[in-house]
């Protein structure tokens, strides 16, 4: 079983032992999930020259990135389109991506990705990585921090969710902060198993 080590709209490579640090999304079958934001919603601009998305998207040659950080704000027009070059992109290298799909915050798309049986797994992953970074990394990053305080809330109230999911299933959690981390690292830790099936159930009720 995989894992893919995920804050939302940042993919990152997968590791290979039990359980999940806060912000993770179990990976079933051997297929990684990759959050993805995706939600209409203003808040103040995150992208100055301190910051330097902009600049970093013209230094990759990330031209489709460049044109949705110029001003600042990343739409979810921009966003959408970043998403669709980036899956465009990974399909032109080979490798199997499903359509991306709402998970339960109605704020993320998760997508999976896979390739042929008996492909290189190291491959695969520098593959869509590769495609990550050129077309969708940076947006993501901007995306996401644009709405992170509606994001969180969200989280907590599927959070408080999982939680009592855990606890149906034999899981004596005590009382649990959903807003704080390490609480949520806790539960993890003491019932891994418990909350990779809550985890996915609340956050992932579209996947098949």
């Amino acid at each position: 079983m995989r894992r893919a080590r995920t804050r939302p709209g940042l993919q990152k490579r997968p590791e290979r032992s039990g359980g999940m640090d806060f912000g993770t999304v179990r990976a079933l079958t051997g297929t990684l999930i990759v959050a993805i934001t995706l939600v209409a919603c203003s808040v103040g601009p995150v992208n100055t020259p301190e910051r330097g998305g902009y600049a970093e998207a013209l230094r990759r040659g990330a031209d489709g990135q460049a044109t949705a950080l110029k001003d600042s704000q990343v739409t979810e027009d921009e966003y959408r389109t970043a998403v669709t070059e980036m899956v465009k992109c990974a399909r032109g290298a080979g490798l199997i991506v499903s359509e991306p799909r709402p998970d339960g915050t109605g704020i993320l798309l998760n997508y999976d990705f896979s390739a042929p049986e008996g492909s290189d797994p190291d491959e695969r992953e520098e593959a869509h990585d590769a495609c990550y970074r050129m077309h969708l990394e940076i947006v993501s990053d901007e995306y996401v921090a644009q709405r992170r305080p509606l994001f969180k809330a969200k989280e907590a109230a599927l959070f408080d969710k999982v939680v009592e999911c855990m606890k149906g299933r034999g899981a004596e959690t005590g009382k649990v902060d959903t807003q704080d981390g390490a609480e949520i690292n806790r539960i993890n830790r003491g019932w891994p198993e418990e909350f990779a099936i809550c985890y996915r159930q609340v956050f992932e009720p579209n996947s098949s």
